[in-house]
């Protein structure tokens, strides 16, 4: 089947989600707070709770992701147990997370004044950050002396030390700081370049990324900042190059997307850094997205926040800020960082990046027409622009409104003109929306054109020789390009799919078999890919398999295929040959 049909429209920084994150988060400056509805009830409950009620309401407030009356309560509770260690540590953390910095910030130096390890956040990175909030660069290296030699004081103390130097203008105790270049590590080279151009030495930042390939690196951040410096050293031509590639590996990366969009209409690029604060902020950016994809969402909230506390002035944190909330589904925190950058301020160039984000961040929660409307003013906005057409294809893409996403795809490719030859990707989505709307001579015509862009482009030609298979067309050659996709992601299960479907078109039954059992094992709950193994272990007389499968449909497929799988439950494939009156879902 096509792989693209069950991906993610976007590739996020971290794969865990909070299933209901009630926070705002706001940050918007030194003193940002956090909160939700009836701040000041739950401040005056949290007040007149027991020591161990203050607890237990703390504890189901974390559970269910409301970091500001966790973080209210947890004070009531250290205020009356001022010694208990556990309570320092979730206070610290509920209080980040909360942005609640400077309240964090009490808590962090009591933390260590009484040993107090920081529970996955040590207290001294807070205070490291709020020295280097005030220009106190020695408090901070101060501060980040006694971290410890594992787990994050290992990985990131290094980082926030070279910071920290750098802050006081020594460029070579900063790199020294970082340790030895190692080859292989995308973050320090990463670090390396932002202090080596901060510095005014950008042929040494290019060297860094050079040093790691960075071309190959599955860090969207790091990509895009070795592409960001590739532009501001002219080298437009090169950065495309490394932005493609990545694309091409990962094509659900909207952010690459935009960002190819950005260069294609000739807008300025990213921002040189800003100064030592965007560089901590982005090592604690690091540790966010660490904490993220460990599942510790709390944690990676409260590195979040403190990122976005200490760089206030910087959008390229903000940004990067708010794709952290988004990935944890805070999408309130996300949007208000967002708007910092606001969308019609012409002196940011991530101005319109964060118009982008901030359309999908209002889909994600549930409002889709207000995403389409803001889409809708920034295309007026810019009408010499087609990035926002794109989005707005993307957007009703995603939920399956075909007719209205072929517009905004045909609108994108007016406004592109000529340009538009070239992009591989734009013909493989908007062939994608028109095959979907049964506009089939339209969509085949833009899979040719996406192939004759990039001949091995494992998507495209999975999705058009599928297409060829499921129509009865040209099955030969559609089976040759779906190998050729195969050979080149062995491991996804709905091109492994394509494969055993083109064999069972072509009557090869047990080769059917043999592909689709490898299928379903890389994707056991998608129902096309059970309905294909059923169909195929039928045709091999494999009939209680053949069943098996084709109940698993009925709780996992859409109307339109359980209706079939009760068809085929009656009667089986060869109108009722054998078959049972199994149509229950038992």
């Amino acid at each position: 089947m096509p792989a693209f049909a069950a991906m993610p429209l976007r590739h996020r920084l971290c794969r865990p989600a909070i299933a209901a994150v009630l926070l705002a988060l706001t940050a918007c400056g030194h003193g940002a707070t956090g909160g939700v509805t009836g701040e000041a009830a739950q401040n005056g409950a949290a007040a007149r709770a027991s020591p161990s009620g203050a607890y237990l309401a703390a504890s189901a407030a974390l559970t269910r992701g409301d970091m500001a009356a966790a973080a209210d309560y947890l004070r009531a509770a250290l205020a009356a147990a001022p010694g208990e260690r556990a309570l320092m540590r979730k206070a610290h953390i509920a209080l980040l997370a909360a942005g609640r910095v400077e309240e964090a910030q009490e808590v962090a130096r009591r933390m260590v004044a009484n040993g107090v390890a920081g529970g996955g956040l040590p207290p001294r990175f807070t205070l490291a950050a709020a020295a280097l909030a005030r220009d106190a660069p020695q408090a901070a290296i101060q501060a980040l002396s006694g971290l410890p030699d594992d787990g994050l004081g290992a990985l990131l103390g290094p980082l926030l030390r070279g910071w920290a130097l750098a802050a006081t203008g020594d460029a070579d105790a900063a790199l020294a700081a970082f340790g030895p270049a190692v080859a292989d590590d995308p973050l320090q080279a990463h670090h390396i370049a932002l202090v080596e151009e901060l510095f005014g030495r950008p042929q040494r930042a290019l060297a860094a990324y050079r040093r790691v390939a960075a071309g190959e690196s599955d860090s969207w951040r790091m990509v895009s900042a070795y592409g960001a410096l590739l532009e501001r050293q002219g080298m437009t031509g090169e950065a495309g190059a490394l932005y493609r590639r990545f694309l091409a590996a990962y094509p659900d990366a909207l952010r690459h997307e935009a960002t190819l969009l950005r260069l294609d209409e000739g807008a300025p690029g990213p921002p040189a850094p800003t100064g030592v604060n965007q560089g901590m902020a982005e090592a604690l950016l690091a540790a966010a997205s660490l904490a993220g994809e460990r599942g510790r969402e709390a944690h990676a909230l409260a590195f979040a926040q403190l990122a976005a506390w200490l760089a206030p002035e910087s959008d390229v944190v903000a940004l990067l800020a708010g794709d952290v909330l988004s990935s944890l589904d805070a999408h309130g925190g996300a949007l208000a960082l967002w708007r910092r950058i606001a969308p019609e301020a012409a002196d940011s160039p991530l101005a319109w990046s964060a118009g982008l984000r901030s359309a999908f961040a209002l889909d994600d929660d549930g409002d889709t027409e207000g995403a389409l409307a803001l889409l809708a003013v920034l295309a007026e906005r810019r009408p010499n622009r087609f990035g926002a057409l794109v989005a707005m294809g993307d957007l009703l893409r995603r939920h399956e409104r075909w007719e209205e996403a072929v517009a905004a795809y045909d609108g994108a490719f007016a406004r592109m003109g000529e340009a538009v030859a070239g992009n591989w990707w734009l013909h493989y989505v908007r062939g994608i929306v028109l095959e979907r709307a049964g506009r089939w001579g339209r969509a085949e015509e833009d899979f040719v054109a996406a192939l004759e862009v990039q001949p091995e482009q494992p998507f495209v030609l999975n999705y058009l020789g599928y297409s060829w298979v499921d129509r009865g067309e040209r099955l030969d050659e559609a089976l040759k390009m779906i190998r050729r996709a195969v050979a080149q992601r062995p491991e996804d299960g709905f091109i492994i799919d394509s494969l055993g479907w083109a064999f069972y078109r072509l009557g090869r039954f047990q080769d059917a078999v043999a592909q689709l059992e490898r299928a379903v094992e890389y994707v056991p709950g998608d129902a096309v890919v059970n309905d294909h193994l059923g169909d195929a272990y039928w045709m091999v007389g494999r009939r209680d398999e053949a069943r098996f499968q084709w109940r698993r449909v009925l709780r996992q497929g859409d109307a339109e295929l359980a209706a079939a799988a009760r068809t085929k439950l009656r009667e089986g494939l060869d109108g009722g040959a054998d078959a049972r009156n199994d149509g229950g879902d038992s």
